[in-house]
């Protein structure tokens, strides 16, 4: 009778919540101890139920229940009530439905279905794991987390708060369904992840308890949880009511105009494609504005005392489950109608005129973010609009139209800022990075938006994080329904404080060491995959590995067993090591890529992936591989694959050195000219002399665009008499390409006959060749590729 009176249609269940909640909780008191003693189970699912019913959607109610009882007391009733056995099927059903709040037997499969009631979640996972269930509950209770955790923060926020990870961590060993407690791992480890959880996957990772499979799973499960994208404390909005009211009066400027900037993630928007709120700024008459957003568009309204006057919609895009900066400039322009201008991350996507929401004589005294102030959407008072379901960033309102580069700034600053926007504070130096300003520019933006700010609305300042207490008051604003703050841990924060990203190289090293053969080269590529992601945005992890000389102690990780781990696909692996280091470690962490003696030591497919990687960064950035590799060193690398056997990887390298040598300054390709002629004349290996005057003679072909600098820079080394030393070897191929590069090094005709210095020249170089010719060359050759 009870939960019929609470859950009646006409309303009456409301006043009847909120008169337990304002009483002692006695009432709650009474409805547990329908348990004491042997009740049996029955009378145990109504108790759950009847609380379910009296708390539901009534924050002050689940408040008292947990200051009169609380779900430890409640946990003690229910196995009282029903005794030491496992968890049956109508406790499991009953205890889901106190967790989604709803009926779990019918609203399983409904889309707006989530985890709500951490409390309630720790209270079934504490009775399973006391009293055990049967396999076939704990393949429902996995398949029930995999959908909702899959489709909703607040399923994720709610299983990260009753310590799922935790649970599923401890099943994880149990290889019956092991594949299924991973994939629930994944998606909690997406959301948040503490230094208990990574510390317990470490040690996973270094056990004998998992094959090489499970391995390479764990280590794709760090790589997505670092990954995780938007800000690390955030807003929740998870039903009806939910919002924040600003208790500030603010000022919107009829002169200046105004700004507000926010970030939001909209989890769904309502099905039948109604809109959602976003902000009201409303004065103590009723006069002020509106926005709603749908999937396509924009709506901004403005209200008067009578209703809405004026409304205009902006064709946006805003997809679900992604993080968006939208950014409204109220501009009011003297000489004509008042502008808006909408702006998506840092670029404007339309503007259009609309009214000045308030008078002079007028200031907000009614601000709310993302929660429903009127019922009716501001286009057709016949379409509802729905509550806010998703999560919001830092909010902030300023009294001054802002421009674009501004507005730059605030994106640059990210969803996580806590700040005044003063010049002084530390993020000066990632705001360089994001956008083209110079550093006074920078200072002064900040400045000006300091001076302009209203309010700003952050998750963390509420959550009791900001290092800063003096930045907000707490009391500028409220939570209020069902609002929370979600607080989560990154993994890349978490291994730095475990001492560093270098922390993880003993782990890759000893799973390495223990693995088959045939499952090395996938672990060291999501080895790669998962430094990358740790070192991806995180400088403290950047900075970290190199110092500790982390990319060396990789690339001896990686020679200790070349053959076995170096293959074509950790070339692109490692190319994001090098991006993701930083640009300013790049010296650093392109020393594994450019390493020439440790992938001469790869097999003939990883050679050659490696020659392609080398000839492509060459193409497109000569300059700056010119400066990670010089070409002396690239030169001695001939050495590293000598014979017949090595001919193809000495030609790619040539060939990259080819690109290298274009446009390169005139020192460079001079002390490029100095090493070639010391390989020609002191190299012991006859195939790599071959391959080096074979390349010479391409590329001091009239015509080519390295052969006017080649040309000079032989010259200058004794021209035509350099090739005396290769034609007096024993390979008729070395003899064959040094005649051809003799023709080469010959002055031109023409040069000879405007000096005589120049006629005596070639006839010197000519009866050298001559003599040298005669002695070396016994008859007729003809040049060999």
């Amino acid at each position: 009778g009870l939960r019929q009176m609470l859950n009646n249609p006409n309303g009456s269940g409301d006043s009847l919540r909120e008169w337990i909640s304002s009483e002692d909780g006695a009432e709650f008191v009474q409805i547990v101890a329908l348990c004491d003693g042997d009740a049996g189970e029955e009378v145990g699912l109504d108790v759950i139920a009847t609380v379910q019913a009296v708390i539901s959607n009534s924050h002050s109610s689940a408040s008292t229940f947990e200051r009169s009882v609380g779900y430890d007391t409640l946990i003690d009733a229910i196995q009282c009530a029903r005794g030491a056995g496992p968890v049956s099927k109508p406790l499991f059903d009953a205890l889901m439905s106190f967790v989604i709040d709803d009926d779990y037997g019918t609203g399983g499969e409904s889309s707006g279905i989530a985890l709500r009631n951490a409390k309630a979640l720790q209270m079934l996972l504490t009775l399973i794991g006391n009293l055990g269930a049967s396999d076939e509950l704990k393949d429902e209770l996995l398949k029930a987390f995999k959908q909702m955790l899959s489709a909703s923060v607040t399923s994720k926020a709610t299983a990260d708060a009753a310590g799922v990870l935790d649970f599923c961590l401890q099943w994880y060993v149990d290889a019956n369904r092991r594949q299924a407690v991973l994939e629930v791992i994944a998606l909690c480890s997406s959301f948040s992840m503490s230094t208990k959880h990574v510390r317990q996957i470490f040690r996973l990772l270094q056990g004998d308890s998992i094959s090489a499979d499970d391995q390479l799973q764990l280590l794709r499960v760090l790589q997505h949880s670092a990954k995780r994208v938007g800000p690390s404390t955030f807003f929740d909005f998870t039903g009806p009511g939910c919002g924040i009211h600003v208790n500030k009066q603010l000022t919107l400027p009829v002169r200046n105009g105004y700004t507000v900037s926010m970030w939001f993630r909209i989890e769904r928007f309502p099905e039948y494609g109604g809109p959602v709120p976003l902000f009201s700024l409303l004065s103590g008459a009723g006069n002020g504005i509106l926005g709603e957003l749908h999937a396509n568009k924009l709506t901004l309204g403005i209200r008067g005392s009578t209703g809405t006057v004026d409304t205009a919609s902006i064709d946006i895009t805003v997809r679900e489950n992604e993080w968006t900066f939208l950014t409204i400039v109220h501009l009011p322009v003297r000489m004509s109608q008042p502008l808006v201008r909408v702006f998506l991350d840092a670029g404007m996507v339309g503007q259009v005129k609309l009214r000045y929401p308030i008078k002079s004589t007028e200031a907000i005294s009614y601000c709310r973010i993302a929660s429903v102030t009127f019922d009716v959407s501001l286009e057709n008072a016949h379409v509802k609009v729905s509550p806010f379901f998703g999560q919001l960033g830092s909010t902030h309102i300023f009294d001054d139209a802002l421009s674009q580069p501004a507005i730059a700034m605030i994106h640059a600053l990210g969803a996580d800022y806590v700040g005044r926007f003063k010049s002084t504070e530390s993020q000066t130096e990632r705001i360089l990075q994001a956008i083209s300003v110079n550093a006074v520019e920078a200072r002064d933006t900040r400045e000006y938006l300091a001076d302009h700010r209203l309010i700003s609305i952050s998750a963390i300042t509420v959550a009791g994080r900001s290092t800063q207490s003096e930045v907000y008051d707490v009391n500028e604003y409220d939570l209020i329904g069902g609002a929370k703050v979600c607080v989560t841990n990154s993994v890349k924060d978490v291994v730095h404080c475990l001492g560093g990203v270098q922390v993880v190289l003993p782990i890759f090293s000893d799973i390495l060491h223990a693995a088959e053969t045939s499952k090395r080269r996938q672990i060291v590529c999501e080895g790669v995959h998962l430094l990358v992601a740790l070192l991806d945005g995180s400088r403290l992890n950047q900075v970290t590995l190199t110092l500790c000389d982390g990319y060396a102690l990789i690339a001896n990780l990686l020679r200790e067993n070349a053959t076995t781990l170096l293959c074509p696909d950790l070339l692109p692996a490692l190319d994001r090591l090098r991006r993701a280091g930083g640009i300013e470690h790049e010296s650093a962490s392109a020393r594994i890529v450019v390493d020439l003696h440790l992938w001469s030591l790869a097999d003939d497919a990883t050679q050659k992936a490696h020659g392609e990687y080398l000839l492509s960064l060459a193409t497109k950035h000569s300059d700056g591989l010119r400066f990670h590799l010089p070409t002396s060193d690239l030169i001695d690398a001939l050495d590293f694959t000598p014979g017949a056997s090595g001919t193809s990887r000495r030609r790619v390298l040539l060939d990259v050195l080819k690109q290298l040598v274009i446009n390169a300054p005139n020192q460079i390709i001079e002390e490029t000219a100095e090493t070639i002629v010391h390989v020609i004349e002191e190299c012991a290996d006859e195939d790599t002399v071959g391959d080096v005057l074979r390349w010479l003679v391409n590329c001091m072909q009239p015509g080519e665009e390295v052969q006017p600098t080649l040309y000079q820079a032989f010259t200058k080394l004794g021209g035509p008499l350099l090739a005396l030393s290769p034609l007096s070897r024993s390979s008729r191929r070395v003899r064959s390409f040094a005649l051809l590069w003799l023709a080469n090094l010959m002055p031109p005709l023409e040069a000879s006959s405007k000096s005589s210095g120049g006629a005596s020249h070639i006839s010197a170089a000519f009866g050298a060749a001559a003599g040298a010719l005669t002695a070396t060359l016994g008859g007729k050759f003809t040049a060999t590729a």
